[in-house]
């Protein structure tokens, strides 16, 4: 998932800005444009990793201004393996006990597991069941607020691929 968004916009005329803007998003070069709205941020889902060119449009009552900006979309494989990473240095400063980090671990490699044999949906239960662990881990102190909800948004965010499909 990536978020586009504007931010800032101003205008010299002091009654433009004041009058406000719109936004339009497009999350590829060959999709038109959204419908215009006063809120300045996007989310797209690529399904697919690879290079994307997405496009944004700011407009005021008097023009607008395209702005593209490319995007590299990495394999879901990628996040869970900085996921596993991250869990390890949890370990190795003793933020996390050694039994907690091999669960984490269990299942985000049976994730990767499951994306290698091409199926989707188990690799999204895994990662699901990795994001409720946390969350338990959190409410019994096993691990701080801001120690896991960090793991708890990369883990949503290699969510972003395509998990309506399993083959």
């Amino acid at each position: 998932v990536v978020t586009l968004s504007f931010s800032g916009a101003t205008d010299p005329s002091a009654a433009d800005t004041a009058a406000g803007f719109t936004y339009a998003f497009a999350c590829s070069s060959t999709e038109a444009l959204g419908p215009p709205s006063s809120v300045a941020s996007h989310q797209c889902t690529y399904a697919v990793a690879g290079a994307k060119t997405a496009r944004g449009r700011i407009a005021d009552k008097d023009g607008y201004r395209d702005d593209t900006v490319n995007v590299t979309v990495l394999p879901p494989r990628h996040g869970i393996e900085a996921l596993i990473r991250t869990v390890r240095r949890l370990l190795a400063m003793g933020a996390l006990g050694c039994g907690n980090a091999d669960a984490l671990i269990a299942n985000l490699q049976g994730a990767v597991r499951q994306l290698e044999k091409g199926h989707v949906r188990p690799a999204v239960h895994e990662i699901e069941a990795f994001i409720n662990r946390v969350e338990a881990f959190i409410r019994t102190g096993k691990l701080t607020p801001g120690t896991g909800q960090p793991l708890i948004d990369e883990a949503r965010r290699t969510l972003g691929f395509n998990s309506e499909t399993d083959t």
